[in-house]
């Protein structure tokens, strides 16, 4: 399922992959205890996500690129302050979502 994308391209500095693990490394170079973030991570992070959450991004040649915006709204969303982007869903969710339909199936509703 594909993640709906907040980037507004107008208004939000693209970073590529790289540049996004080097502003988070600078951002929060505290709670890192100074190791800078791969940028793998960041690819992770776009492509499987974390904790069943995207971090945004969008294509252009064949590159992803993400923004500082969606980078602070990724870690909103994994603290809870924020509602998941439409069309992610963790794997849980789906799970409940499937027990439940199948009860309401067993059940004639």
């Amino acid at each position: 399922m594909a993640v709906k994308s907040l980037i507004d391209i107008n208004n939000e500095r693209p970073f590529s992959p790289k540049e996004a693990a080097c502003y988070i490394s600078d951002k929060f170079r505290d709670r890192r205890g100074g190791r800078p973030l791969n940028i793998s991570t960041v690819h992770r992070w776009i492509g499987r996500g974390l904790r069943g959450i995207r971090l945004e991004a969008v294509s252009a040649g064949g590159t992803r690129f993400t923004t500082a915006e969606a980078i602070h709204r990724f870690f909103d969303r994994l603290a809870g302050r924020e509602p998941a982007a439409v069309g992610t869903t963790s794997i849980s969710q789906k799970r409940r979502v499937a027990a439940a339909e199948k009860s309401l199936e067993q059940a004639g509703i």
